[in-house]
């Protein structure tokens, strides 16, 4: 094999997994001895990070199509620990009866230089030091308690760990010593295990009432973060557990994250790594104003230039870019687009398992290139790693809506608004509701719908283009006229109207009819242009 030719590397700890070699190494080059099952498996946790596996996943990732004794698992687990020096479980845990998790955050990168060479491990910075939470069992007194604990705390592990934005720890389980409500107990029990955040709390049943409390602890302050408390009868387990499970999942990354974002703006300006410009270019990414969308662009320029392979932070920057050209705060985009294209793809190389990545992909490529059978396979497979995630559902219902799929875009988007109606993306979330309504011929709704996400984003452009039409459409011409009105106070002179200074890639033909029809009666565009581009 040529040496100068990029590999695919995993680095964790102070190893790198080799995997087009096959080899275990360490960050200082030697190789570590590990048989080639034990090397395989070892594959299989760590890309699989934070994810719960058992003996049958286990099984047909490691042996397909053959029956091995349990035994022969456990011995490949015991060959990983010795050549980990993992006797403590610190990287890999047992969680009893269940399975396996690789717990310490493992970065795929590959790096060449401007010489062809590889980058060495530990050269550039990575995402691993994102925040991690603790999960640890739930109380409960009876064996029925025990049994709601038990698969709630499961249903947890497995969402939060799907977040991607956390590192999930759920070698709680089996931890010495009774737990207790006790924050200071909890604190104490996160920093045994290393974890930033500890998730606890209780299951209690009068007859066939359930009530299931919890509440997130910081491990430093032990000062308890967030608590809630729901309730629900035992008929009804399992929509309980989802509603449980869909509320805590949603508050603990809102939570973690605000506490992440207030840690990196008290930092200084210097010595900031590829994770902490990416926290701080969030709150202007949220923000959704063109002078917030430049300053964020230039946090995450410098992020992905510390580290190519950090894939959220070239999500991000790819939707940054897309909104430029679409929200028409960009008067040359030809650049732009390509560039936003090419670190989508970028970002689905790096991590095709992050739902957040998995969107943006099919988003960006759908909005800007029409490609909309690849944008609906990557909606369709960030939608149920993301289901907890108001941002993946927004832009996965975007996708919907400018494919012409009315209904699909409207039951992803209104999930996301059960999930948190005050998200930081509700704005996002009601702009492609009203779009989808609009598409459906419901112009009151979408006019309705429209006007919320315009009175939260004033800048956002396809808001107001929605409002237009959908008044016009519905027969409210002087409103329509107002709402006009007050695009243009706000639109600079070089580029004074909607029609042709955006790109939209619209599926069907009959589409950007509609809008050019709502346009035209509006008298926006008189002229006749295209409001859109269609594709197929």
């Amino acid at each position: 094999m040529d040496a100068a030719k990029p590999r695919s590397a995993h680095y964790f700890d102070r190893f790198v997994l080799d995997v087009a070699r096959g080899v275990l190494l360490t960050t200082d080059g030697r190789q570590v001895p590990l048989r080639p099952k034990s090397f395989a498996m070892l594959k299989l946790f760590v890309e699989n990070t934070g994810l719960l596996l058992d003996h049958d996943c286990i099984m047909q990732a490691v042996w397909p199509g053959l029956i091995i004794a349990n035994e022969g698992i456990v011995q490949c687990v015991r060959d990983i620990r010795r050549a980990l020096g993992d006797d403590s479980q610190r990287i890999l845990k047992t969680v009893p009866r269940r399975g396996y998790v690789f717990v310490v955050e493992a970065a795929a990168h590959v790096r060449t230089g401007g010489d062809g060479s590889q980058s060495a491990p530990g050269e550039f910075d990575t995402m691993s030091d994102r925040p991690s939470v603790a999960v640890l069992p739930l109380n409960a007194a009876t064996p029925d308690e025990a049994y709601v604990a038990a698969g709630l705390a499961e249903d947890l592990i497995t969402a939060l760990a799907r977040l991607r934005s956390l590192t999930v720890i759920p070698g709680a389980f089996g931890f010495p010593g009774q737990v207790t409500q006790d924050p200071r107990h909890a604190g104490r029990v996160g920093r045994a295990l290393s974890a930033d955040y500890v998730l606890e709390g209780g299951v209690r049943q009068a007859g066939t009432h359930l009530r299931v409390t919890t509440r997130l602890v910081s491990s430093a302050t032990e000062a308890v973060v967030w608590a809630d408390r729901l309730e629900g009868e035992a008929s009804e387990l399992f929509a309980l557990q989802d509603l449980i499970t869909r509320v805590v999942t949603v508050a603990v990354e809102t939570h973690v994250l605000g506490m992440e974002i207030e840690r990196v703006m008290r930092k200084g300006s210097s010595g900031l790594g590829a994770r902490d410009l990416y926290v701080r270019a969030l709150p202007g990414y949220r923000a959704q104003t063109a002078e917030s969308m430049a300053g964020s662009i230039a946090l995450l320029r410098r992020a992905v230039a510390l580290d190519p392979g950090c894939a959220r932070a070239l999500a991000t920057l790819a939707h940054c870019l897309q909104q430029q050209i679409t929200q028409g705060w960009r008067a040359h985009h030809a650049d732009a687009a390509t560039e936003a294209l090419a670190l989508a793809r970028q970002a689905l190389v790096a991590d095709r398992s992050d739902p957040v990545v998995l969107a943006v992909a099919g988003f960006v490529s759908t909005w800007l290139a029409g490609d909309h059978e690849l944008g609906a396979e990557l909606s369709t497979k960030a939608t149920v790693l993301g289901e907890h995630s108001a941002l993946v559902l927004a832009m996965t219902g975007a996708v919907s809506v400018v494919g012409g799929e009315s209904d699909e875009a409207i039951c992803r988007l209104d999930a996301g608004m059960r999930l948190d109606p005050f998200s930081p993306y509700a704005a996002r979330l009601y702009t492609n509701l009203a779009g989808a309504n609009l598409f459906a011929g419901r112009f009151d709704e979408a006019a309705r719908l429209a006007l919320r996400a315009v009175s939260a984003t004033p800048d956002f452009t396809v808001s107001r283009l929605y409002l237009i039409v959908a008044l016009s459409l519905g027969g409210y011409r002087a409103a329509a006229e107002h709402a006009i009105a007050q695009m243009e106070a706000r639109e600079r002179a070089e580029l004074p109207y909607w029609p042709g200074r955006m790109s939209i890639q619209l599926r069907h033909a009959w589409m950007p009819e509609l809008l050019d029809e709502g346009l035209r009666r509006a008298g926006l565009a008189p002229d006749g242009s295209s409001s859109a581009a269609v594709v197929g």
